[in-house]
C-alpha cells in the first residue's frame, strides 16, 4: 500500500512506481493504473517550477472534472480529494504548527490509501484509521526527506513554523522533531496488516510499513539534512526481509 504522494529517491515510470497493482486481483489492476496515473498528473502539475499558481489550478480543476468523469464512483472522490490538496499546496502558505503539517501530509496521501481499501470493501471501515496513519507517515518521511528540494524547487516548506522558531530558524533540529513525532503513526499503522482481508494487499501494507521503518533509520543517520537519503538496494532488501517478518507475526496475531 503506498502512501505520500512523493517519489522518494527519483521518478521513475509511473507504472513501476506503482508495483501495488501487481499484487491486487486482476480485476482492479486496470482502475489502480488509472488512478494512479491521473493523480501522478495533478501531482505533477501542482510541483511544477514552470506554471503560474494560476495555471496550476486552471489544470488541477481539469483534472479533478476527468476523476469525476472516467473513473469508477467507489474511487473517483479519494482522486478528487487529493487533488484537492494538491490545490491547496499551490498557495505555497507555510505551516504554522506541527497539527497543520500533520493535516497537510493526511490530505495529500490518505486518499491513496482509502481508494485501495474501497476496492476491497469490506475493508474500508475496519482498516482506514490504521491506512491513514501509515499513508501520512510515509508522506512525512518523504517532506523530512525532500525538505531542500522543495525549498529550492518549489518554494515550499512544511516544517512547522513554532518548530522553527523555537530552533532559532534552524533546519535541523525540527526535522528531527518531525522524524520522531512520525514514529507513533507508524506503531498506529501496524492493526492494517491483520486488519486487511486481501493476503496479497496486507503482505503489500507489511512491506510499505517496513519501507517506512527503514527511511525513518536512513533520515536519523544522514550526515547532512540538506541531502535526501537514498533508499538504495541495500535499504530495499532489508526492508524487505523486515515487511515479510511483519506481515508472518502481525497476521499471525491478528
Amino acid at each position: 500500500m503506498p502512501g505520500g504522494r512523493d517519489r522518494p529517491q527519483g521518478k521513475t515510470e509511473r507504472d513501476e512506481a506503482f508495483p501495488v497493482a501487481a499484487l491486487l486481483p486482476a480485476a482492479h489492476r486496470g482502475t489502480v493504473r488509472q488512478f494512479y496515473r491521473l493523480v501522478r498528473a495533478a501531482d505533477d502539475v501542482a510541483d511544477s517550477p514552470h506554471l503560474s499558481g494560476e495555471e496550476k489550478r486552471r489544470q488541477l480543476a481539469i483534472l479533478r472534472q476527468q476523476a469525476a468523469d472516467t473513473l469508477p464512483p467507489a474511487v473517483a472522490p479519494e482522486a478528487a480529494a487529493l487533488i484537492d490538496a494538491f490545490t491547496a499546496d499551490t498557495d505555497h502558505a507555510p505551516c504554522r504548527t506541527w497539527a497543520e503539517t500533520l493535516a497537510s501530509a493526511r490530505a495529500s496521501s490518505a486518499p491513496v490509501g482509502r481508494m485501495l481499501l474501497r476496492l476491497h470493501e469490506r475493508d474500508v471501515l475496519t482498516a482506514a484509521p490504521a491506512a491513514d496513519c501509515l499513508c501520512t507517515a510515509l508522506q512525512l518521511l518523504n517532506h523530512i526527506s525532500d525538505a531542500e528540494e522543495d525549498r529550492l524547487r518549489l518554494g515550499r516548506s512544511y516544517l512547522p513554523a513554532d518548530w522553527l522558531a523555537e530552533a532559532a530558524g534552524d533546519p535541523a533540529p525540527v526535522l528531527e522533531r518531525m522524524r520522531q513525532a512520525t514514529l507513533p503513526l507508524l506503531v498506529a499503522a501496524r492493526p492494517l496488516v491483520w486488519q486487511i482481508r486481501s493476503p496479497r494487499l496486507a503482505f503489500q501494507a507489511a512491506v510499505t510499513l517496513a519501507c517506512g521503518y527503514r527511511l525513518s533509520a536512513l533520515l536519523a543517520h544522514r550526515p547532512d539534512w540538506r541531502i535526501a537519503p537514498r533508499f538504495g538496494r541495500r535499504a530495499m532488501l532489508r526492508a524487505g526481509g523486515y515487511g515479510i517478518w511483519l506481515f508472518l507475526s502481525l497476521r499471525w496475531r491478528g
